[in-house]
């Protein structure tokens, strides 16, 4: 397996115009592991080239990654030995973790968001609180303030959204084409960031909590 692994890096690095330094960031599966930047660009044709800190700099800024490198990585996936699938955890200053997958067979990109409250976190008071709010955040926010857009975005690119609430636990999850990731992301993260709670929704929402009881 060490073998194969080092000729699966030769080749890819045979690809790369600066070999094993590979100072190119790639936007899009962020994989390379012998990168200084823990990037890629042997795998992705949207790469851009990185000729200093200050060019890193605004690239990372641009994708909303933190520029200091405070970006950490954790390399301790284990994987069934014919995944083929790469993996990479991150852990974002806010404390964050994410699992990045890349999978070049797959046919679309896509990305989920777990919040650790659900039904038994609802107030005695507000029973269906979770359930709620979960509705309410895909309904705008201050950056994308229509309460479609989301969802408009989403099925103009061959995309897809949904979410559930569980005991502890609050899912949401989207899907897209490839090229519109990062613009669906940007919205996906407005939910967390400044969600509208629009009042002239709050009854329409809650019939349709009540619907689907």
């Amino acid at each position: 397996q060490q073998r194969n692994a080092k000729q699966r890096f030769a080749s890819e690095t045979s690809k790369c115009p600066v070999g094993s330094k590979c100072q190119h960031i790639c936007t899009a599966c962020w994989q390379h592991s012998q990168c200084t930047l823990h990037a890629c660009c042997c795998r992705s044709g949207s790469s851009s080239s990185i000729s200093s800190n200050s060019s890193r700099d605004r690239i990372w800024k641009a994708q909303g990654l933190p520029a200091d490198g405070s970006l950490r990585s954790i390399n301790s996936i284990r994987a069934p030995a014919h995944d083929e699938r790469r993996y990479r955890v991150i852990q974002l200053p806010n404390g964050l973790q994410v699992l990045l997958v890349s999978d070049s067979t797959a046919d679309a990109a896509a990305a989920a968001m777990t919040v650790h409250s659900g039904h038994f976190q609802d107030p005695d008071a507000r029973p269906g609180l979770a359930h709620f709010h979960e509705h309410m955040l895909f309904l705008g926010n201050a950056k994308y303030p229509r309460e479609d857009e989301y969802n408009r975005f989403l099925s103009e690119h061959g995309g897809a959204s949904n979410a559930f609430t569980m005991a502890e636990y609050t899912t949401y999850h989207l899907k897209v084409a490839e090229p519109h990731l990062h613009g669906a992301l940007d919205r996906f993260a407005q939910f967390f960031i400044s969600p509208s709670f629009d009042l002239n929704l709050v009854e329409r929402e809650m019939r349709a909590i009540d619907s689907e009881s």
